[in-house]
């Protein structure tokens, strides 16, 4: 496995993979025009033409890249030819929408008042924007990135065609959007990847302004809930890492606002448009199958009067478009897997009841349980034990602070849109709530949250004055509090280092990345066929193939669950060809928070008091990690 090595400077990396995305933007733009006009999925004259352009391009481009990587070319010079295609193919778009962005910007922000605190506003965001730019001009450092967002793609490459990948089992799902990584990666650019999210990230605030603008009042619901959605502190993080959860959101949000455009307008084309963005959706990631199964739901009960005719072209104008486009993923699983949704639900290749029960065990560990009473106080839980909901990044993975305040809705003015979207937000909560526990699995949902929260903010209080004082304080003071946490962020990462050559790359990762500085040690120590088990830890990019990830987080657990003593361990062990034990104790304190069961503290306990001492013996230790050579007899045979 090649060490993924980039022989320029990251400065110079960060300015191709911008000019790579400007590439992207345009041909995705171009694209998106193009499809769109060839399938009569909008207007002529549609006002909002870029926000369907440019993820619709972006999804078509990433099917032609899945398309290259089932027939084996999936390399550089395949997506090189692609591009230069989509190139020629498009030359007749123009800009594919993207002229039309500035003038529609200008329009929006000419209804909002008061002057000065709009300039105020635009201070902030324009900070706020530069600050998470910055961050993402950075080296890739988010853990799930360097298990499997970008790992993935990397063993692609070096395959030149997808494969099944049972030890990254989150590699195995829909990967749509990590297709475009793949570009990335193929060129030497691993940056590329955060940049691609970062557009997203931008493209998810400009359709929620859009979504409560039309269906909330006016464009100043719609720039409340911009402000909502970005004044959560975590939001500029999320935006900034080489991860697809905005990416899914978007094309959530997007399907749910084509819908709503059908519902409004009744014409069948926004149907067709929504279960476009519905089968991109379904096509970057399991979890949108809940949203889809909600939205279908809605779509057959608002054609319920249509008759069973109608009903029938409405489901499959929606939901029959939606799972065409998902279906080559899905399908790629259950000829490859053995199961369409590799390896969750029934596990698959490689994936026993016991394996599967150990992750199954794990993503269900967040929160603070499923129960009635569970659901009934999740409102107070999510916020006072928001540690139990959260990933690696803590205390910031927490919903916005003013979403409480939609229980004020039943002192406001009724809207039909907002009691559907309602509706919608608490049949997605639930789905959520019966799974992994996770707030970024919220991430379809805070979008109608912070809409459905700046339309109470705008009809709470009659007074204009007042109410702009209500609005722009809490959504103001939000904000900011967002622009000083990064600010402090920035003061902890210091992104400009990096990127201005006063730091190198080596230095750069060894302090964001617990596990880089013993995996370069490994890379440049170990012979070649030596194999380091990662113990609890996921995160491999920056080794080869002499590192052994636990994307599940339960290999060791499993393997001392198989043995009785130090030594039917050690065979286990050999038996996989593992030479040496690498110990990430900041992973392991994580895994302790969430161990319900016990199970990780006793595989810790056997190992610091049975196996360690008299079968390995330490070779390396950092700050983070330790790595131990194993020292007890081979195998026997």
């Amino acid at each position: 496995m090649t060490l993924p090595v980039l022989p320029f400077s990251v400065s110079l990396e960060a300015a191709l993979s911008v000019g790579l995305l400007g590439v992207l933007l345009l041909l995705s733009a171009r694209l998106g025009r193009w499809v769109g006009l060839h399938l009569h999925l909008w207007p002529p004259d549609e006002p909002e033409e870029a926000l369907w352009t440019i993820p619709l391009g972006m999804g078509v481009l990433a099917y032609g890249i899945l398309g290259l990587g089932l027939l084996g070319w999936f390399c550089r010079e395949a997506f090189l030819l692609w591009l230069v295609g989509v190139l020629l193919w498009t030359r007749g778009m123009g800009w594919g929408g993207l002229e039309k962005i500035l003038p529609a910007m200008r329009n929006g922000w000419r209804y909002l008042r008061p002057r000065r605190v709009v300039l105020l506003y635009i201070v902030l965001l324009t900070g706020l924007g530069t600050f998470t730019f910055l961050q993402a001009l950075t080296p890739p450092w988010g853990y799930d990135a360097l298990m499997y967002h970008l790992e993935g793609p990397w063993r692609f490459l070096e395959q030149r065609r997808l494969v099944l990948l049972p030890d990254i089992w989150q590699a195995n799902g829909p990967f749509t959007v990590q297709m475009l990584f793949a570009l990335g990666l193929s060129l030497g650019l691993s940056i590329f990847a955060k940049l691609v999210h970062f557009l997203y990230a931008l493209l998810l605030l400009l359709a929620t302004f859009i979504l409560g603008r039309r269906y909330g009042g006016g464009p100043t619901v719609g720039a409340l809930a911009a402000g909502i959605l970005v004044g959560m502190p975590v939001f500029p993080l999320w935006a900034a890492l080489a991860q697809v959860d905005l990416a899914w959101a978007l094309y959530e949000l997007l399907a749910l606002y084509a819908v709503f455009r059908w519902h409004d307008e009744a014409h069948a084309r926004w149907l067709v448009l929504g279960g476009i963005m519905m089968g991109l959706a379904l096509g970057t990631k399991y979890l949108a199958l809940a949203g889809g199964a909600v939205l279908g739901a809605w779509v057959l009960w608002s054609s319920r009067h249509e008759g069973r005719r109608g009903l029938l072209r409405n489901a499959l104008s929606f939901g029959g478009t939606a799972l065409a486009l998902a279906l080559p993923w899905y399908l790629k699983n259950a000829v490859w897997g053995g199961n369409p949704f590799y390896p969750l639900l029934w596990g698959g290749v490689a994936w026993p009841p016991e394996r599967l029960h150990a992750l199954n065990t794990y993503l269900h560990s967040f929160g603070m349980g499923t129960g009635l009473k569970d659901l009934l106080l999740l409102p107070w839980h999510i916020y006072a034990h928001h540690e139990r909901f959260g990933t690696f990044l803590g205390t910031v993975e927490i919903p916005s602070l003013l979403f409480p305040l939609i229980a004020l809705y039943i002192w406001t003015p009724k809207s039909p849109w907002m009691n559907r979207l309602g509706l919608i937000i608490a049949a997605r909560g639930l789905f959520w709530f019966w799974g992994s526990q996770q707030v970024r699995f919220l991430l379809p949902v805070l979008p109608l949250l912070s809409v459905w929260t700046a339309y109470v903010l705008q009809n709470l209080v009659r007074q204009r004055r007042l109410r702009r004082v209500l609005q722009h304080g809490l959504v103001g003071g939000m904000v900011a509090a967002t622009f000083a946490y990064a600010i402090l962020f920035q003061l902890q990462v210091q992104p400009w280092r990096v990127l201005g050559g006063w730091e190198s790359r080596h230095a750069w990762l060894t302090r964001l990345v617990t596990s880089y500085a013993a995996q370069q040690y490994i890379v440049q120590h170990f012979p070649p066929e030596a194999r380091v088990l990662q113990m609890w830890d996921g995160q491999s990019f920056y080794c080869d193939a002499r590192c052994l990830p636990d994307a599940e987080h339960s290999r060791w657990n499993r393997i001392v669950d198989s043995g009785t003593n130090s030594i039917a361990v050690c065979d286990r062990l050999r038996a996989q060809k593992i030479t040496h034990l690498l110990l990430n104790r900041v992973d392991l304190a994580f895994q302790m928070r969430l161990d319900l069961t016990g199970r990780h503290a006793r595989a810790y306990t056997f190992f610091v008091e049975t196996f360690q001492p008299c079968c390995t013996r330490e070779v390396y230790q950092d700050d983070w990690v330790s790595l131990y050579e194993l020292t007890c007899p081979a195998a026997r045979p």
